[in-house]
């Protein structure tokens, strides 16, 4: 088929409008960027050494303030609560409260050493030296041991008189009867006025038990009830000043072996007041 002239001139203005209107927006539209289209910016992989983008390099304290904080320790800060030393850690846990090392090193550091203190010094007396040759026998122990012997004087309780009596009604008239009837029969009396056996007839005071059984047993065989009081007693001794020092140096336990026969010799700790 064969175009007419018509034809040719139609397709001719088509093909000059789509010319024109090519060239008219090649040119005014602006290109549209790539983050319009919500892609990030595109970069070549020979861009990436060459440091960050001019628009990152006049800013760097925003991307300063923006970077991740450093975490330098599990600890983030101290808090006071109630005057202790807090440590909140960086998930914001609840608070534990934790002691100030540093400070309480520096407390510890700056206080002295406690000073020792001394053991209280103890005295003894070792006696009674109730006979000159036991005080012998103990000046000759001391010598060995090169400690020096002082004696002082004790009053200390000694054994217990045994006081044989013969209890009364406490009526005056009974008391002179049997104080009569006792010296007719040869057996001397007097009547206690005072103490625990106030109102009493006394048969004597001795010092030794058996003779004071004696007395009391011929007194029973004729009828009387008589009976012994051990009345506590007293006498002033010498006696042999030690401290500790010169006990362990005259080792005390030898000495007390060596002087088996002195039952009476014994060691007792005294205030050390009474020896100064």
């Amino acid at each position: 088929m064969r175009l007419s002239l018509v034809h040719w001139l139609i397709a001719a203005a088509v093909l000059a409008n789509a010319a024109v209107y090519y060239l008219q927006h090649s040119q005014d539209e602006p290109a549209v960027p790539l983050e319009a289209g919500g892609l990030s910016q595109l970069k070549l992989l020979s861009e990436l050494d060459e440091g960050p983008p001019p628009e990152l390099r006049q800013q760097p304290e925003a991307v300063s303030q923006v970077a991740e904080p450093e975490v330098t320790s599990a600890v983030a800060e101290l808090v006071p609560v109630d005057g202790v030393a807090t440590a909140v850690d960086e998930q914001q846990q609840p608070a534990v409260a934790v002691a100030a090392v540093e400070t309480a090193s520096a407390d510890a550091a700056n206080i002295p050493a406690p000073e020792p203190v001394p053991a209280a010094p103890r005295c003894w007396l070792a006696g009674p030296v109730d006979s000159d040759a036991l005080s012998e026998r103990l000046t000759v122990a001391f010598a060995a041991a090169g400690v020096s012997m002082d004696l002082v004087l004790q009053t200390t309780e000694v054994s217990p008189d045994n006081w044989v009596y013969l209890p009364t009604s406490g009526e005056q008239a009974d008391i002179r009867r049997l104080s009569r009837e006792l010296r007719q029969g040869g057996m001397d009396n007097f009547q206690i006025t005072d103490g625990p056996l106030a109102g009493s007839l006394s048969m004597g005071l001795f010092r030794s038990e058996q003779r004071a059984i004696a007395v009391r047993d011929k007194l029973r065989s004729r009828g009387y009830a008589a009976d012994i009081y051990k009345r506590p007693a007293f006498a002033e001794q010498p006696w042999i000043s030690l401290d500790d020092t010169g006990r362990v140096a005259l080792d005390w336990p030898g000495v007390e072996g060596e002087l088996a026969g002195y039952d009476a010799l014994r060691l007792i700790a005294v205030d050390c007041a009474q020896q100064s």
